[in-house]
């Protein structure tokens, strides 16, 4: 079953104003995004929905597929849903703009994950937390339940550990949604948790709608803030440099 990857990004990011074109090895951000995507075996089509002309140029100069959204969307699944309803996309994973480095086996993994849960209409990607993001509140934790379902998603150190260390995952900003999630998504507006913890999932967990969790071995950085690019680029060049575009 194939999905259309929808990559949002916007330009007034309150962290990093102008992030999707920050210069990764030659290559603005966003089209590298796109480019992972666009490798990956599960996804036939990727689109970049934006609020802002100056991502649609560079996007188009790179041969990327864009969507101009209305400006004001909360998060970028809100800029997602807008897409999927405009366009009549049922099937898609959301990769978000600043996974520049996500694997593409990893999209196809979440992708399976939720083909092979019948009971779920929504899959979230976490991988092992590194130590030193345990306190970082630009890292989101997520924890899973032993039916691999996602069972707290937080910005704090979770599970808090009285003696010995906990296993954590880095909760990946990688979701694929199927049948009526984005209507379901679009239809509730940000509940308390959401708003407090900025984590737009929670507009399905705190309704009780279920979220798949595949846990990957490894996560690549993402981009939250100026200072993660410097960490992204040496991890680039840990592991043999940027792939090309």
């Amino acid at each position: 079953m194939s999905y259309t990857a929808v990559v949002p990004a916007r330009w007034a990011s309150s962290r990093f104003p102008g992030k999707p074109l920050v210069d990764l090895g030659g290559v603005p951000m966003v089209v590298r995004t796109a480019s992972r995507a666009h490798e990956a075996r599960s996804v036939d089509r990727v689109i970049v929905a934006t609020d802002d002309e100056r991502i649609v140029e560079v996007c188009e100069a790179h041969d990327i597929e864009t969507f101009l959204t209305r400006a004001g969307h909360t998060t970028g699944t809100d800029r997602v849903v807008e897409a999927s309803e405009r366009l009549r996309i049922e099937r898609i994973v959301n990769v978000q703009g600043d996974e520049p480095l996500i694997e593409p086996g990893t999209i196809d993994r979440v992708v399976d994950g939720l083909e092979e849960d019948d009971g779920s209409e929504v899959a979230n990607a976490g991988c092992p937390l590194e130590a030193v993001d345990t306190e970082d509140p630009n890292v989101v934790k997520v924890v899973g339940n032993e039916n691999g379902r996602v069972l707290y998603i937080s910005r704090s150190p979770v599970p808090f550990s009285w003696d010995e260390p906990a296993p954590r995952l880095r909760h990946l900003g990688l979701y694929a949604f199927r049948g009526g999630a984005l209507k379901t998504f679009a239809l509730h507006s940000q509940g308390p948790v959401e708003l407090a913890e900025r984590i737009e999932m929670f507009r399905f967990l705190e309704r009780g709608y279920p979220i798949t969790l595949v846990e990957v071995p490894v996560g690549p950085p993402a981009v939250d803030t100026p200072e993660d690019v410097d960490r992204i680029d040496r991890f680039a060049d840990e592991h043999g440099g940027w792939p090309d575009v």
